[in-house]
């Protein structure tokens, strides 16, 4: 089953007010998984502080994209590779190898694994706060049940290089 959506702007009326992040994770919470085993994450900007007050605790995150702002380790940013979230524990940050210095990482995906189906959410808009409250975006959701999908779900480090980034 997929849909269409239209982003949530908390200027328009509240019949077309649109879709929050919050509705797209439902049935989880923030403070409920409710069958959420992961996430995977996209996007050219990021507000991670945002990220992980929505999303439950105990549910991995790979996020997967250009470092936060302020989050540049070293002059030329960080190489390709996972990174763990030194505040979360089942957070990580894949840095996608670039063809260039200039290239960005400019995807909005949303990859939702629940125990009994996965959800994709291709947006318009960038996984931050502002994206999601204020400005006119269009959402594509899809769900998928299991049985027609496989989800990389391993949570050993070993198993993951990155080459799985298209590094390497």
């Amino acid at each position: 089953r997929s849909l269409t959506q239209a982003g949530y702007n908390r200027y328009a009326r509240a019949s077309r007010s649109g879709t929050r992040l919050e509705q797209v994770l439902l049935p989880a919470t923030a403070t409920d998984a409710a069958g959420l085993v992961r996430v995977l994450l996209a996007s050219y900007d990021v507000d991670i502080d945002w990220l992980e007050h929505i999303i439950p605790p105990d549910v991995p995150v790979s996020y997967v994209g250009n470092p936060p702002p302020g989050d540049q380790r070293g002059p030329s940013g960080l190489p390709p590779g996972f990174y763990p979230s030194s505040t979360k524990k089942h957070w990580e940050m894949g840095v996608p190898r670039k063809p260039h210095p200039r290239a960005l990482q400019h995807i909005k995906l949303v990859l939702l694994l629940f125990k009994t189906h996965a959800r994709v959410v291709v947006s318009t808009g960038n996984l931050t706060q502002l994206d999601w409250s204020r400005y006119e975006n269009v959402r594509f959701l899809l769900r998928l049940p299991l049985t027609t999908c496989h989800l990389y779900t391993s949570d050993d480090p070993d198993e993951r290089t990155s080459d799985h980034l298209g590094g390497r």
